[in-house]
């Protein structure tokens, strides 16, 4: 117990926060499409999509999932 506050606190003090900046804009990703596609919103291919995806910048990853994935669910 003592590692992670030694290395959250001291050496590292802003990655919590950008762990959970993180998740919230995967949240604003996941909640939209699954709202739109309802019944055919596929938890698997929607991560599925989003690991094939690569490291994008969160704008050019949003514009992915409203373009590609959405669409291609629908």
């Amino acid at each position: 117990m003592l590692n992670f506050y030694h290395r959250n606190i001291y050496r590292f003090p802003g990655q919590a926060t950008a762990y959970y900046h993180g998740y919230l804009n995967m949240q604003g990703l996941h909640i939209p499409a699954e709202l739109a596609q309802r019944k055919t919103f596929g938890q698997q291919y929607f991560h599925d999509f989003l690991l094939s995806q690569g490291l994008l910048q969160p704008e050019i990853l949003k514009l992915a999932v409203l373009k590609e994935f959405m669409p291609s669910q629908l």
